[in-house]
């Protein structure tokens, strides 16, 4: 609804009266003045009383047409009304999710990509035209650069993205890598409105930076992790998935609001990768019962690996190592291979009473589920060895629970993969340093 403007009518600039003036005064200059009136001089001094008539109902016609106009613009103005501020404030409603819990990545058969566009719209993000857009949002925080520990960028020439956007990847990534599938590869980010390839969408979010394409993976355990978890994650009407062909590549837009309502209703925290798989390790490996020692010295094969140049520069890689080829027992670290969630708050979620014998609580204050208590611990285990410079196991990278694995045996004769003298019992695993690596 257009609103008036004080002090003036809405059709003043356009009034018929201003019309009407503009087009006597270019018909008295181009019509009249060379034209009609030397023919209307020579016509008085006719006789002819029709021409008389003529002439006469001419000149009162346009005497009316002046006087008309003279009266139209003499009127008052009209005065807009005065309408009260609101005194309430106004509140900014988030915006319908599109997606609606079915699940298809055939992008080319949807409509989703427009109802996507609507959404950022009414969201209100802003579609960046060009670089000067791009810096502002940069400068403000509401664009920052899409970068992580496990993600690669292939062929992406603006690696910018909304921050519920990284956040989504860098979640993404920590638990493609812990598949053993290394980096996730993204191959777009923000794409600018005047810089679009010649096959996108005229619908693409790209420019919002709530849109990134990922590369699909060649091997079929992690191309079929990958899918299966986007798709969950779209069934959840969380992230609208589409698997486009030319070229091959995941499109994933994110619901934003309802991504960052989902963190916020789990409370989950931004742990850094390292630490997170770290403590990931000893949850695991280390049983319900295991000493602390033992855990210390868990930790220490860990690292190990790590400084080694035979085992991969991480330690998310390191836990992770193996773990694509699950079907044919090549994990590293069991817990990778025993079918089980490593997700530990859903495991929590799954099993909220294990291990109260050892991980129950006697203060009444404390609600934790015994699994979310050892899981805390664990942090802080993984938190104080991360940092610690000692090694009880005096260069070990191996390490076994149980009888000897066949690698292990033999033992001090020296026919099995660990050093003669290196192998120790500390807690309830036995380690070694190997033969072949270290």
């Amino acid at each position: 609804m257009h609103t008036p403007i004080e002090g003036r009518h809405w059709l003043n600039d356009y009034s018929v009266g201003r019309i009407v003036m503009a087009l006597f005064d270019c018909a008295m200059q181009y019509l009249y003045i060379p034209y009609l009136q030397p023919r209307i001089a020579r016509l008085k001094s006719a006789s002819n009383d029709r021409i008389r008539i003529v002439t006469g109902a001419a000149g009162l016609t346009l005497m009316l047409l002046i006087l008309f106009s003279a009266s139209y613009n003499a009127r008052p103005v009209l005065q807009a009304p005065s309408v009260p501020e609101p005194t309430q404030s106004v509140t900014v409603t988030t915006p319908e999710n599109w997606l609606d819990g079915s699940v298809s990545l055939k992008g080319g058969e949807r409509t989703r990509p427009r109802e996507a566009r609507l959404y950022a719209q009414e969201l209100g993000l802003t579609f960046v035209n060009n670089d000067s857009d791009k810096l502002q949002l940069m400068q403000n925080g509401a664009l920052v650069q899409l970068d992580g520990l496990y993600i690669e960028l292939v062929d992406v020439s603006e690696p910018y993205v909304l921050p519920i956007t990284l956040r989504f990847v860098t979640r993404l990534s920590q638990q493609y890598a812990a598949q053993g599938c290394g980096k996730l590869v993204v191959t777009s980010a923000l794409r600018l409105t005047t810089r679009q390839p010649i096959n996108a969408s005229r619908d693409s979010v790209h420019p919002t930076g709530m849109a990134v394409d990922f590369r699909i993976p060649e091997g079929p355990f992690c191309r079929s992790w990958l899918e299966r978890t986007l798709t969950n994650i779209e069934r959840s009407q969380r992230v609208d998935t589409t698997r486009e062909r030319g070229p091959p590549h995941f499109h994933a837009a994110i619901v934003t609001e309802a991504y960052r309502e989902w963190l916020n209703e789990r409370a989950i925290n931004e742990l850094h990768p390292e630490l997170e798989a770290m403590a990931r390790a000893l949850y695991y490996e280390g049983a319900i019962a295991e000493s602390e020692a033992g855990l210390e010295a868990i930790a220490a094969v860990i690292k190990n690996r790590v400084r080694s140049s035979d085992y991969p520069n991480s330690i998310l890689e390191v836990t992770a190592e193996g773990a694509a080829g699950r079907n044919n027992g090549s994990c590293q670290f069991s817990y990778m291979c025993d079918g089980q969630t490593e997700d530990i708050e859903t495991l929590c979620r799954l099993h909220p009473v294990d291990m109260p014998r050892y991980w129950g609580s006697n203060d009444p204050s404390d609600t934790r589920t015994p699994c979310k208590r050892r899981w805390d611990y664990m942090l802080v285990l993984a938190e104080r060895f991360m940092v610690s410079t000692s090694d009880p196991t005096n260069g070990a990278v191996l390490y076994f629970a149980g009888p000897s694995p066949y690698w292990a045996r033999g033992g001090e004769t020296g026919h099995g993969d660990l050093v003669p003298g290196s192998i120790m019992t500390i807690g309830n695993h036995t380690f070694g340093r190997s033969k072949w690596v270290g």
